[in-house]
């Protein structure tokens, strides 16, 4: 029987891998773009490489100096998460890969979430409606039985 070896290549130069996560961040975008998702935030902002970004902090420098000051555990998420991304994208993958991205190597406050579309969402909470509602019919029901009865048993007409 033959064994899958699994290999995996990480990326520790800060220019490479700030290369890597913009593209994996235009993965992600083409994802959203794909499955008509919704953005909270603004994902442009980590893919801008010479302009800048809001008030200026987001600049191609910026994610290289982020990327410098993680640890070596820390580009091994990085490199992890992305890796994650090009095997099989998600909707959880990519929020993680973001949250991430933004929380420790741009150090920022801002946060950028992917949920459904509006279109899955009104599903969504139209189908609670209605799990509302049949459980309210099914307690009807037993009510209806209970007081019921054999009543109509034991009528003669």
């Amino acid at each position: 029987m033959k064994t899958m070896t699994k290999t995996t290549t990480y990326v520790y130069n800060s220019g490479e891998l700030a290369n890597k996560i913009t593209e994996t961040v235009s993965k992600i975008d083409t994802f959203i773009k794909e499955n008509n998702f919704q953005v909270t935030g603004d994902l442009s902002i980590i893919t801008k490489a010479s302009s800048k970004g809001i008030f200026g902090l987001y600049t191609q420098s910026n994610l290289e100096k982020g990327i410098s000051t993680l640890s070596k555990n820390g580009l091994k998420k990085v490199n992890r998460a992305i890796q994650k991304i090009e095997i099989h994208n998600t909707m959880r993958t990519s929020n993680l890969f973001l949250h991430y991205v933004m929380k420790q190597i741009l150090k920022s406050d801002e946060r950028i979430k992917i949920s459904s579309s509006a279109k899955e969402h009104a599903i969504q909470t139209k189908r609670d409606a209605w799990k509302k509602a049949h459980l309210l019919a099914m307690q009807l029901l037993i009510d209806y039985k209970e007081e019921k009865g054999d009543f109509y048993k034991r009528v003669k007409i």
